[in-house]
């Protein structure tokens, strides 16, 4: 089997100097590749844009009773599965404090 290959961009991007000079020297404090530090803004980018998605559209996550993923929505501060009307507040809670871990 094996690891899947790692998916790879084949085209290139431009950034000017003073930008180039600032990655190098940021990458340089932190000990880092010049694209594992861009890959980390992209990375915390999209996780905010995911954020702001779950917050206009509740989160979708695997619902016990409808057995599928299902979004929730709030409804007197409690997170309600859509679908079946089950009570998913802790699994929600616990689901947005590990999202507001990993942008920190």
């Amino acid at each position: 089997m094996g690891r899947k290959k790692e998916w790879k961009a084949s085209k290139s991007f431009t950034l000017g100097i003073s930008e180039i000079a600032f990655m190098e020297e940021h990458c340089y404090e932190l000990n880092i590749k010049g694209s594992e530090y861009v890959n980390k803004l992209i990375r915390k980018e999209m996780l905010k844009s995911q954020d702001k998605e779950r917050q206009e559209h509740g989160p979708i996550n695997w619902c016990t009773s409808c057995g599928d993923n299902r979004e929730y929505e709030a409804k007197k501060n409690k997170w309600i599965c859509k679908e079946c009307g089950d009570d998913k507040t802790e699994v929600i809670k616990y689901l947005i404090e590990q999202q507001s871990a990993k942008l920190k």
